[in-house]
């Protein structure tokens, strides 16, 4: 059986791997059984670095390409969670970082940081090992090129570093234990942007105190999110066509093809989703697939969701049906299909609860298959070809989506939000909002649209 590769259109960099079975438990793990923990680790050691990153390469050898060529579908749902539990367990404290120091880095085939502990914002930045001025540059190139170790000096102390390659169906990855170093270095390059503007943006959401006027913002939001997506991955495969007929004109591009660029392209944008116009306060994007787990693709603000299926179930009484244990894959699938079938621009409104930004995660959420926070959530969700239905060789559907959290939730389930939606100006502003929705669909140009919203946006602070 081929592995799906469109499913990995947008699905980023380390989800849905192969058949292994393993629980992770620092009670597990121990000295006596040669496993070297992070608190034990001499950072000057090249010897104990290295035994520590071997530690944790254990846990990639079920991963490998040679050991799982041909997982079915049904093996990779089942582990998609498993994989999200180790990533997670990377950056917690505990046997595999120290909550100081002493972690790993993973770094994809893109130069992309995949997982880091150290600074998890850097999540989706790349790496450049030949940036002047880094204090880590040297040492990182070694362990990316010819991995081993690499003795460097970062806080006036002698360290050491130690990298490996991974090989997994999805690609290659380097784990890199010891590197430590901060987080403004210059190896650490922001991605460009360029092009990514929204329309409306998340602060337009996040600053608006009329729950009502809020929610129409957020439908404005997710809209401008598609537009931008659908522009990024279209104009990403032009140029990569060419640059593939360029190397063999009679190259016949194939779906395979159309996947991996629209994969590569937005490999490359991937940090641009999680700040800028696209996250404030509250207020991010997520996005998943079309398939009946409704499998995460992006979570702006929790990127170790991202592969995590969300057939989750919402133990608490939905604030509006009073219903109990709502499947979240379910509920958002159902709101964007008609008679089963997902609809190109279909969304709607779907409540259900969440973690809010911020808060404690339920302690083994994931574990016990529950939604991760008890923070009342209303979110905006549609279903959107990001192929901009220009694609020859097929559509790629995904459901894009984001949420506010209401100020407050009284007794009898309803939302509380201070605001200026009764006043004469909230009203007319409520109007304007929803003919700009209707606008959005009816004039669907860029440069139009953006017109628009510039306008809008002028008038609102008026």
């Amino acid at each position: 059986m081929k592995v799906k590769t469109h499913g990995m259109l947008l699905g980023l960099f380390f989800s849905l791997v192969l058949v292994f079975s393993f629980s992770i438990q620092a009670s597990a793990h121990n000295e006596s059984q040669g496993n070297k923990m992070a608190e034990d680790v001499n950072i000057a050691s090249e010897a104990e670095v290295g035994e520590f990153l071997s530690h944790i390469i254990e846990h990639f050898n079920p991963l490998l390409r040679v050991n799982n060529p041909n997982p079915t579908l049904e093996e990779q749902k089942e582990l998609v969670s498993l994989w999200v539990i180790f990533f997670e367990e990377l950056r917690k404290q505990g046997v595999f970082n120290d909550g100081d120091d002493m972690y790993s880095i993973i770094i994809n085939s893109a130069n992309i940081i995949d997982n880091h502990p150290g600074h998890p914002g850097l999540y989706g930045k790349v790496v450049d090992p030949d940036a002047q001025g880094s204090q880590i540059g040297d040492a990182l190139r070694k362990l990316i090129k010819d991995e081993g170790c690499a003795a460097y000096r970062y806080g006036g102390e002698d360290r050491q570093a130690c990298g490996e390659k991974v090989d997994t169906i999805y690609g290659e990855f380097v784990v890199i234990a010891g590197l430590h170093h901060d987080e403004e270095d210059s190896a650490v390059i922001e991605p460009d942007c360029t092009g990514l503007e929204l329309d409306t943006t998340a602060g337009d959401v996040e600053n608006e105190e009329s729950l009502d006027t809020q929610k129409l913002l957020l439908k404005l939001y997710v809209k401008s999110i598609i537009s931008v997506t659908q522009d990024l991955l279209v104009d990403g495969r032009r140029k990569a066509m060419e640059e593939l007929r360029k190397e063999d004109p009679d190259r016949i591009i194939g779906f395979d093809d159309m996947a991996s660029i629209r994969y590569t392209e937005f490999q490359k944008k991937i940090a641009c989703f999680s700040e800028g116009d696209f996250k404030e306060g509250s207020i991010y994007v997520f996005i998943m697939e079309l398939d009946e787990d409704a499998t995460v693709v992006l979570n702006g603000n929790s990127p170790q969701l991202n592969g995590l299926n969300l057939r989750l179930r919402d133990p608490n009484p939905n604030p509006i049906d009073g219903e109990e244990n709502k499947n979240i894959a379910e509920l958002l699938r159902n709101s964007v299909t008609e008679n089963g079938t997902p609809k190109d621009g279909k969304g709607d409104f779907v409540e259900y609860h969440w973690l809010r930004p911020g808060d404690e995660p339920t302690p083994q959420w994931l574990e016990n298959n529950l939604v991760p926070g008890n923070s009342h959530k209303i979110s905006y969700i549609e279903a959107a070809d990001v192929g901009h239905h220009e694609d020859p060789v097929g559509r790629f559907m995904y459901i894009f989506g984001s949420g506010v959290y209401p100020e407050s939730d009284e007794g009898n389930g309803a939302c509380t939000v201070a605001g200026k939606g009764n006043t004469p100006q909230g009203a007319l502003l409520n109007l304007f909002l929803t003919a700009s929705v209707l606008f959005s669909v009816v004039f669907p140009g860029r440069r139009a649209r953006k017109e628009f919203f510039r306008k809008l946006r002028n008038w609102r602070n008026d």
